[in-house]
């Protein structure tokens, strides 16, 4: 299920209406959704009603009990006093239970009477078991289905946009990025074991004299994955669909093209800058120094899927800006190694030495279903028919279609490392920075982003600010904003203030209920057990 970052507000969802809850054990089942409240007062109601059933099914057992009672029996008197206690508390099984006690407590050496004990303790532990069992397995979550109306996600129908339009599309996106990396600081231990991150391991090392002035720096390796399901992404009708992501990561001095001192245009000063060059922004650099912020930063950037050989397996980096960042101690990590000592002159202070290693990496996003694979792009080849609409396998393609680990940090900026996090007056920790933790929590949060990626199309609140006819919504008709495409709301939000029912469930705990009570009727009116009535007080 999705992980909660904000309450969903009520006009995202629909409540009394049928829909298929996502459930990983019994499929998709027929449900609907109440208001939490209200759902109480149905539990509360279905608790009597599930025990009231079991009362019946009592009550036609003990019927049948006294019937063999009273036609075996050849005594002049065929109503003794077992039979009359047990008809007169046929409808309380505790009271059945009691009652008999006290009246063969002195034939506790007879044979039956341990096994017959033994049936009214259990016809008593049901009837409680029921209230509480029955109403329980009516609830299937907190989840309602999606409002249509409210879902927005935000696409360009131009290559060409304004810097305005750019940063307006960047801001809508930014939400659920910003939300998803504030949950991965609390997550719980839980939903940290859902996320695999390898501590690093040494594949090598690298020459790195001429610009860091240390002759062997190490090459590391980091790998990572997760798996979520077609629940977890609340997708109706395939709960069953498995998405596998695994990647890999490891320093790469090869980005880095050069090394060098530059005069700032304030006060003359000198600093150190590192320069790169990313695989796929062959006409860009990238210049990292500590003048232009107070902390280490990161800058992020990624392969085109399009020019992928697999489109679910994309090449994406990080460049380091941690060159020249002062720190209170020293510092042996890749992206913060620091001089061997702290300058005593300066405070007790140490910078982070120049050519710090970019973060070359790898992810792979497989979605499998039955034994079947493929990427996000072509995911309807694999599904059964009718199990996603066009529109909602548009918007999993949009939102997933390249590493969201790297969407998630190209989005919340300097938050994206957790060095940047522990910066004060631009001092930061070099010996408690790493890239490894840097990394961790960015998956952390690329995971949560992806199963929260669905339920976030509806939290887009300022989306009626933005005026251009080259941001459209996807969730909409192409040639007609005003109309929602087909079936766009094939997946559930989750919100504590609503509960999913089983639909079958809610009929089906009533008929019985009714049935068990025409039943015993039935039997004491049209068959010979309405011999046992002769134990009625009026007829005696």
């Amino acid at each position: 299920m999705a992980v909660p970052t904000v309450q969903q507000p009520p006009d995202t969802y629909l409540l009394w209406t049928k829909f298929k809850f996502p459930d990983p054990s019994l499929g998709p089942v027929t449900a609907f959704a109440v208001p939490t409240p209200i759902y109480r007062y149905i539990q509360n109601g279905y608790a009597l009603l599930s025990t009231i059933m079991v009362v019946n099914l009592w009550a036609i057992v003990m019927v049948f009990g006294i019937y063999m009672q009273l036609t075996t029996t050849k005594t002049a008197s065929r109503v003794n006093g077992m039979a009359m206690s047990l008809w007169n508390t046929k409808d309380a099984p505790r009271q059945s239970a009691i009652a008999t006690l006290l009246y063969v407590r002195k034939k506790w050496n007879k044979w039956w009477y341990y096994p017959f004990i033994s049936i009214l303790a259990g016809a008593w532990v049901a009837s409680l078991a029921a209230g509480i069992f029955l109403p329980s397995r009516i609830f299937l979550g907190n989840a309602a289905p999606v409002n249509p109306l409210s879902i927005y996600v935000p696409t360009v129908s131009s290559l060409e946009l304004s810097i305005a339009e750019t940063f307006s599309k960047y801001a809508l996106e930014g939400g659920g990025y910003m939300r998803a990396a504030a949950a991965a600081l609390v997550a719980s231990d839980e939903i940290r074991a859902k996320v695999m991150v390898s501590q690093p391991a040494v594949e090598g090392t690298w020459n790195n004299e001429k610009r860091s002035g240390i002759v062997n720096e190490t090459i590391q390796r980091i790998d990572y994955g997760y798996n979520i399901t077609g629940t977890d992404l609340g997708l109706q009708h395939i709960p069953q669909l498995i998405l596998t992501v695994t990647g890999s990561c490891a320093t790469d001095y090869t980005w880095l093209n050069m090394s060098r001192s530059t005069s700032g245009q304030i006060n003359q000063v000198v600093y150190n800058e590192d320069v790169y060059n990313c695989p796929w922004l062959l006409k860009e650099e990238i210049v990292a120094n500590s003048i232009n912020s107070p902390g280490p930063s990161a800058t992020f950037c990624v392969q085109d899927p399009d020019t992928a050989t697999n489109k679910g397996n994309v090449s994406w980096g990080v460049v380091i800006s941690s060159v020249d960042q002062v720190s209170i101690a020293t510092g042996q990590d890749p992206w913060y190694m620091t001089s061997s000592s702290l300058d005593e002159r300066n405070g007790n202070l140490t910078r982070v030495l120049p050519g710090r290693p970019a973060l070359s990496c790898w992810q792979d996003d497989l979605w499998s279903y039955k034994g079947e694979s493929t990427d996000v792009t072509n995911l309807q080849s694999i599904l059964p028919p009718n199990t996603i609409s066009d529109a909602t396998a548009d918007i999993l393609a949009h939102n997933l279609g390249g590493p969201v680990v790297e969407s998630l940090g190209g989005h919340i900026g300097t938050a994206a490392l957790q060095s940047y996090r522990g910066t004060v007056n631009r001092l930061f920790n070099a010996g408690e920075s790493s890239m490894y933790s840097d990394l961790s929590a960015l998956i952390l949060g690329a995971y949560i982003a992806t199963i929260n990626n669905l339920a976030d199309t509806a939290l887009h609140r300022d989306h009626q600010s933005i005026n251009t006819p080259d941001i459209r919504n996807l969730a909409r008709e192409k040639d007609d904003d005003s109309k929602t495409r087909p079936d766009v709301g094939q997946f559930i939000v989750f919100s504590d203030q609503v509960a999913s029912l089983s639909l079958t469930l809610v009929i089906l705990i009533p008929f019985l209920t009714l049935a068990s009570w025409l039943l015993m009727q039935a039997l004491l009116a049209f068959t010979p057990l309405k011999l046992t009535k002769a134990m009625e007080p009026t007829e005696l």
